[in-house]
């Protein structure tokens, strides 16, 4: 319990020469001096080159994943002669305070779910390749697997490989190598996978850009 002391003197001598006291000051000392300055700092990257590449590198890795639906929509719409802009998709992922999940990519990309937009138009804009017009949405009310009577192969027929997390750079490999090894493929075509996954995000945009226009001009 508390200590009493009958004079100052005797309070006195006991801060200089107790242990127990000395303890409890250094204990208090401590929290005082205890910077909670960053305890709810964001996690955001400091503005340097060496920063940006180290958040865009797990950007990527973090949400490839949800990428890979879209990829798989642009060259549907690539063998009807369309093509799908990513700025708008990204737009609409990114939209509410942060990046959705691969599910809700899925329905943003035409399970029959797609949301209404401010405007009461659903779903998202596609330019037609042949002329270079830009169709609205109003054509794509009943989602993305349906456009002119022609029906979208269905996501039951698409590579269903594990959802596991991809975290760090030997998971990317164990990742490719799973979905190489389900889809059968050659030693050549494993490479250039391998190689697709190494490439930063703009070159992959790049690269299935090239994709899309090679299936346009030869369909």
């Amino acid at each position: 319990g508390q200590l009493q002391f009958r004079t100052l003197k005797a309070a006195l001598r006991h801060e200089q020469t107790s242990r127990e006291h000395a303890r409890h000051v250094s204990e208090r000392n401590w929290w005082r001096q205890c910077d909670e300055s960053g305890w709810d700092a964001s996690e955001y990257p400091s503005l340097t080159s060496e920063g940006l590449q180290q958040w865009e590198m797990h950007t990527h890795v973090d949400h490839v994943f949800d990428l890979v639906p879209f990829w798989q929509r642009a060259v549907d719409a690539a063998e009807r002669g369309q093509v799908l802009r990513l700025e708008e998709f990204l737009e609409k992922m990114e939209g509410g305070g942060g990046w959705r999940t691969a599910n809700e990519v899925l329905g943003m990309l035409g399970e029959g779910r797609l949301a209404a937009s401010a405007d009461g138009e659903d779903g998202l804009s596609v330019e037609a390749a042949s002329d270079g017009t830009k169709s609205s949405s109003g054509g794509w009310k009943k989602g993305w697997a349906v456009e002119h009577g022609r029906q979208v192969r269905p996501r039951s027929e698409h590579v269903h490989w594990d959802e596991e997390v991809v975290a760090s750079g030997e998971d990317v490999q164990r990742f490719v190598e799973s979905v190489a090894r389900q889809t059968a493929v050659n030693e050549e075509r494993r490479q250039q996978m391998h190689r697709f996954f190494e490439m930063s995000t703009e070159e992959k945009i790049q690269k299935i850009q090239e994709t899309i226009h090679f299936l346009r001009n030869h369909r």
